[in-house]
């Protein structure tokens, strides 16, 4: 089964994501936006080994996960890239995709620059 990427939702200038850890993490694909720090929120109900510890790509960082309950690791605004995570044997594997937000379409600009010059 394909698991569908799941965006980060905003929560007082920052982005939240909530990422549960069993047999690997569900959500495994996440879609961020550049520029804002993301907050995840991993959930562990899975007690192999490999669920102790997350790994990331950048910023370089490993935190160990707490055995039962939540555990919040804070990452700070990016650009636009990936940014790959693993467990401790890179067995479980996630990806959080950073991108920027969409510029306004053609239509909305022109639209806009009429507006700013007088013509309708």
């Amino acid at each position: 089964m394909i698991e569908r990427a799941a965006r980060a939702r905003l929560d007082g200038g920052q982005q939240v994501v909530e990422i549960r850890v069993h047999g690997g993490y569900h959500p495994g694909a996440i879609i961020a936006r550049a520029g804002v720090p993301l907050r995840l929120i991993f959930r562990r109900d899975d007690d192999d080994v490999c669920s102790e510890r997350v790994v990331f790509s950048a910023p370089r960082l490993e935190r160990r996960l707490a055995a039962s309950g939540s555990t919040t690791i804070d990452l700070p605004a990016q650009a636009p890239g990936e940014v790959r995570f693993t467990c401790g044997m890179g067995r479980y594997r996630g990806h959080i995709e950073i991108v920027a937000e969409r510029a306004p379409s053609i239509m909305a600009r022109l639209w806009a620059l009429g507006r700013s010059t007088g013509s309708q």
